[in-house]
């Protein structure tokens, strides 16, 4: 035992042989882009870190995650899936609402994007022609209605 473990330790030194400094298994990096390695005892030598946020996997292995699928945007087809993340198209017009985009199942179950009714009649002075009725609809352009009412 004793002969077996000097053999080997003289291997492992052997300059010659080039075993004198282990080489490290994270060199090149084996895990995923961005994803930190630590040379490990275990097999196959090295540990990832976790998956970048906005993915999912092992370290080694990542794959998007597609936030789309839990609708965080006013409607399904406004929701542009991107890798790590999401972010949803503007309001339709007629509809104001502040942009939203984010990473990672987290943020998606908590923020959704709200799209409200623009009041023409009220937001837009020149909406409608002087001593006529200004009603507003969802979704459009003010129905104006012709008469002699003054304001």
């Amino acid at each position: 035992v004793k002969e077996m473990s000097l053999i080997r330790n003289t291997i492992l030194e052997c300059q010659v042989c080039g075993f004198h400094e282990p080489q490290s298994r994270c060199s090149p990096n084996p895990c995923y882009k961005g994803v930190s390695c630590m040379d490990s005892l275990q097999y196959p030598g090295y540990t990832c870190g976790p998956c970048p946020p906005g993915t999912t996997g092992n370290g080694t292995h990542c794959k998007d995650i597609d936030e789309c699928e839990l609708q965080p945007c006013y409607s399904p087809g406004a929701c542009v899936n991107t890798m790590g993340g999401f972010s949803c198209k503007p309001c339709p017009p007629g509809l104001w609402g502040a942009p939203l985009a984010g990473t990672g199942l987290d943020y998606t179950k908590t923020h959704k994007q709200q799209c409200v009714d623009i009041d023409e009649c009220v937001d837009l002075p020149d909406a409608c022609a002087s001593n006529s009725v200004c009603i507003n609809t969802v979704v459009s352009s003010p129905l104006i209605l012709p008469g002699d009412v003054s304001h």
